[in-house]
Protein backbone atom coordinates (compact mmCIF):
# COMPACT_ATOMS: atom_id res chain seq x y z
CA UNK A 1 0.00 0.00 0.00
CA UNK A 2 2.88 2.14 0.70
CA UNK A 3 4.24 1.73 -2.87
CA UNK A 4 1.23 2.46 -4.65
CA UNK A 5 1.32 5.84 -2.07
CA UNK A 6 4.49 6.72 -3.16
CA UNK A 7 4.01 6.05 -6.50
CA UNK A 8 0.79 8.34 -6.60
CA UNK A 9 2.34 11.39 -5.09
CA UNK A 10 5.36 10.94 -7.57
CA UNK A 11 3.15 11.15 -10.55
CA UNK A 12 1.35 14.35 -8.73
CA UNK A 13 4.47 16.08 -8.89
CA UNK A 14 5.36 14.77 -12.32
CA UNK A 15 2.07 16.13 -13.66
CA UNK A 16 2.86 19.38 -11.49
CA UNK A 17 6.25 20.26 -12.90
CA UNK A 18 5.16 19.26 -16.65
CA UNK A 19 2.34 21.86 -16.10
CA UNK A 20 4.84 24.69 -14.80
CA UNK A 21 6.71 23.88 -17.86
CA UNK A 22 3.59 24.10 -20.11
CA UNK A 23 2.40 26.83 -18.81
CA UNK A 24 6.28 28.80 -18.96
CA UNK A 25 6.38 27.70 -22.68
CA UNK A 26 2.88 28.88 -23.50
CA UNK A 27 3.84 32.58 -21.74
CA UNK A 28 7.60 33.11 -22.46
CA UNK A 29 6.94 34.58 -25.54
CA UNK A 30 3.32 35.52 -26.56
CA UNK A 31 5.27 37.70 -29.27
CA UNK A 32 7.80 34.95 -30.57
CA UNK A 33 4.15 32.81 -31.20
CA UNK A 34 3.01 35.73 -33.67
CA UNK A 35 4.70 37.48 -35.95
CA UNK A 36 3.07 39.79 -38.74
CA UNK A 37 2.93 38.72 -42.20
CA UNK A 38 1.06 39.87 -45.25
CA UNK A 39 -1.92 38.10 -46.02
CA UNK A 40 -2.67 38.05 -49.50
CA UNK A 41 -6.40 38.17 -50.51
CA UNK A 42 -8.26 36.26 -53.61
CA UNK A 43 -7.55 38.97 -55.63
CA UNK A 44 -4.16 39.51 -55.85
CA UNK A 45 -4.27 42.43 -52.69
CA UNK A 46 -2.40 42.47 -49.42
CA UNK A 47 -3.64 43.02 -46.16
CA UNK A 48 -2.03 43.57 -42.85
CA UNK A 49 -2.58 40.01 -40.91
CA UNK A 50 -0.79 37.70 -38.62
CA UNK A 51 0.17 33.98 -38.84
CA UNK A 52 0.43 31.58 -35.72
CA UNK A 53 2.99 29.24 -35.44
CA UNK A 54 1.88 26.32 -32.84
CA UNK A 55 4.31 25.53 -29.98
CA UNK A 56 4.64 21.59 -29.67
CA UNK A 57 2.40 19.90 -28.08
CA UNK A 58 2.72 18.58 -24.41
CA UNK A 59 4.27 14.82 -24.29
CA UNK A 60 5.93 15.35 -28.12
CA UNK A 61 9.42 15.50 -26.06
CA UNK A 62 11.68 12.82 -28.06
CA UNK A 63 10.25 13.47 -31.40
CA UNK A 64 11.98 14.99 -34.76
CA UNK A 65 11.58 18.98 -34.45
CA UNK A 66 11.96 19.75 -37.92
CA UNK A 67 10.73 18.27 -41.23
CA UNK A 68 14.66 16.49 -42.71
CA UNK A 69 15.15 17.18 -46.31
CA UNK A 70 12.89 19.46 -47.46
CA UNK A 71 13.44 21.12 -50.87
CA UNK A 72 14.39 25.13 -51.37
CA UNK A 73 10.94 25.31 -52.38
CA UNK A 74 9.49 23.70 -49.71
CA UNK A 75 11.55 25.54 -47.05
CA UNK A 76 10.39 28.58 -48.91
CA UNK A 77 6.55 27.75 -48.42
CA UNK A 78 7.40 26.74 -44.81
CA UNK A 79 9.09 30.21 -43.65
CA UNK A 80 7.68 33.53 -43.65
CA UNK A 81 9.54 36.23 -43.35
CA UNK A 82 9.96 37.20 -39.47
CA UNK A 83 10.54 40.68 -39.38
CA UNK A 84 10.21 41.01 -43.44
CA UNK A 85 9.95 44.97 -45.11
CA UNK A 86 6.12 45.16 -46.30
CA UNK A 87 7.34 44.35 -49.67
CA UNK A 88 9.20 41.24 -48.37
CA UNK A 89 5.48 40.07 -46.55
CA UNK A 90 3.97 40.60 -50.02
CA UNK A 91 6.62 38.59 -51.61
CA UNK A 92 5.80 35.68 -49.58
CA UNK A 93 2.21 36.20 -49.30
CA UNK A 94 2.41 35.89 -53.48
CA UNK A 95 4.34 33.17 -53.56
CA UNK A 96 2.37 31.26 -51.12
CA UNK A 97 -0.93 31.84 -52.78
CA UNK A 98 0.60 31.07 -56.22
CA UNK A 99 1.93 27.34 -54.93
CA UNK A 100 -1.41 26.98 -52.91
CA UNK A 101 -3.75 23.84 -54.28
CA UNK A 102 -7.36 24.32 -54.02
CA UNK A 103 -8.50 20.71 -51.78
CA UNK A 104 -9.89 19.67 -48.62
CA UNK A 105 -7.72 16.94 -47.82
CA UNK A 106 -4.08 17.04 -47.23
CA UNK A 107 -1.99 13.96 -47.05
CA UNK A 108 0.50 13.60 -44.24
CA UNK A 109 3.78 10.95 -44.40
CA UNK A 110 6.62 10.27 -42.54
CA UNK A 111 8.07 13.13 -40.46
CA UNK A 112 4.66 15.17 -40.64
CA UNK A 113 5.71 15.49 -44.53
CA UNK A 114 2.38 17.09 -46.08
CA UNK A 115 1.04 16.66 -49.44
CA UNK A 116 0.19 19.31 -50.59
CA UNK A 117 2.16 22.05 -48.37
CA UNK A 118 -0.04 24.96 -48.84
CA UNK A 119 -3.75 24.89 -49.36
CA UNK A 120 -6.50 27.07 -50.27
CA UNK A 121 -9.34 27.09 -48.33
CA UNK A 122 -12.56 29.02 -47.04
CA UNK A 123 -13.24 29.87 -43.71
CA UNK A 124 -16.07 27.41 -42.07
CA UNK A 125 -14.55 24.16 -44.88
CA UNK A 126 -13.42 21.07 -43.19
CA UNK A 127 -10.09 20.44 -43.76
CA UNK A 128 -9.14 16.50 -43.54
CA UNK A 129 -6.04 15.56 -42.41
CA UNK A 130 -5.19 11.75 -43.87
CA UNK A 131 -2.59 10.17 -42.46
CA UNK A 132 -0.57 7.57 -44.29
CA UNK A 133 2.05 7.04 -41.52
CA UNK A 134 2.96 4.39 -39.30
CA UNK A 135 2.83 6.97 -36.27
CA UNK A 136 -0.50 9.21 -34.98
CA UNK A 137 -0.14 12.92 -35.59
CA UNK A 138 -1.48 15.71 -34.03
CA UNK A 139 -2.05 18.72 -36.15
CA UNK A 140 -2.55 22.41 -34.36
CA UNK A 141 -3.27 26.03 -35.31
CA UNK A 142 -3.35 27.65 -31.84
CA UNK A 143 -3.51 25.90 -28.53
CA UNK A 144 -7.48 25.37 -29.34
CA UNK A 145 -7.60 24.24 -32.74
CA UNK A 146 -6.26 20.85 -33.29
CA UNK A 147 -7.09 17.21 -34.40
CA UNK A 148 -5.30 14.04 -33.65
CA UNK A 149 -5.35 11.66 -36.21
CA UNK A 150 -4.50 7.69 -35.98
CA UNK A 151 -1.95 6.07 -38.23
CA UNK A 152 -3.60 5.16 -41.33
CA UNK A 153 -6.80 6.68 -40.51
CA UNK A 154 -8.03 10.41 -41.60
CA UNK A 155 -9.95 13.18 -39.32
CA UNK A 156 -11.35 16.76 -40.26
CA UNK A 157 -11.06 19.89 -38.67
CA UNK A 158 -13.58 22.46 -39.43
CA UNK A 159 -11.58 25.54 -40.56
CA UNK A 160 -14.44 28.08 -38.89
CA UNK A 161 -12.00 30.41 -36.80
CA UNK A 162 -9.73 31.27 -39.53
CA UNK A 163 -10.76 34.49 -41.64
CA UNK A 164 -9.26 35.76 -44.83
CA UNK A 165 -5.00 35.51 -44.55
CA UNK A 166 -2.23 32.95 -44.64
CA UNK A 167 -1.93 30.79 -41.93
CA UNK A 168 0.57 27.98 -40.89
CA UNK A 169 -0.37 24.53 -38.86
CA UNK A 170 2.08 22.68 -37.06
CA UNK A 171 2.42 18.35 -36.57
CA UNK A 172 3.65 16.96 -33.28
CA UNK A 173 7.29 18.94 -32.27
CA UNK A 174 8.14 20.13 -35.37
CA UNK A 175 9.22 23.92 -34.19
CA UNK A 176 7.35 26.17 -37.40
CA UNK A 177 4.54 25.26 -39.35
CA UNK A 178 4.50 21.93 -41.37
CA UNK A 179 1.86 23.64 -43.89
CA UNK A 180 0.08 26.83 -45.15
CA UNK A 181 -3.67 27.83 -45.52
CA UNK A 182 -4.22 30.83 -47.46
CA UNK A 183 -7.70 31.81 -46.93
CA UNK A 184 -10.04 33.64 -49.13
CA UNK A 185 -11.12 36.91 -47.97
Amino acid sequence: MNSVKTLSIILAVVVVILGIGIYMSMNKGSRSQETTTQDTDEVGGTQPGTQTTPSAPAGSEGQITAIPNLTAEQKAILTPPANGTPAQQKAYGDMVTAKAISTDTVSVGKNCLLNPLAIKATSGMNLTFKNNDSLPHTFSFDQTHSVTVAAGQSKALKLDFLSGGIYGFGCDAIVGPVGMVVVAQ
